[in-house]
């Protein structure tokens, strides 16, 4: 890759909202917790009742941002999963 195609790429990136229970904040904890992609936000933080499934594009490129940007994972070991950790999102 040249370097102004690698200056442009650079200038594409978004910055998008991390706050705890976001878009991208949740596509992270999917990814490092090894989950499917399931977009979703907690507005009121994490297990904060209520769980909002995405629908808006910009949401879901967060969501997606954030679980492709993930570099580190979860090493369960032997480590018994709750429902909450195992599917990240609990719908009521």
């Amino acid at each position: 890759m040249s370097a102004s195609a690698n200056t442009q790429m650079q200038l594409m990136v978004v910055n998008y909202e991390q706050y705890h229970g976001s878009p991208f904040d949740r596509g992270r904890a999917d990814a490092y917790y090894g989950r499917a992609k399931n977009p979703h936000k907690y507005p009121n933080g994490p297990f904060k009742v209520p769980c909002f499934p995405l629908f808006d594009a910009i949401e879901i490129s967060a969501y997606n941002a954030g679980y492709d940007s993930q570099t580190e994972f979860k090493d369960w070991g032997t480590e018994l999963v709750d429902e909450q950790v195992a599917t990240g999102c609990i719908f009521i």
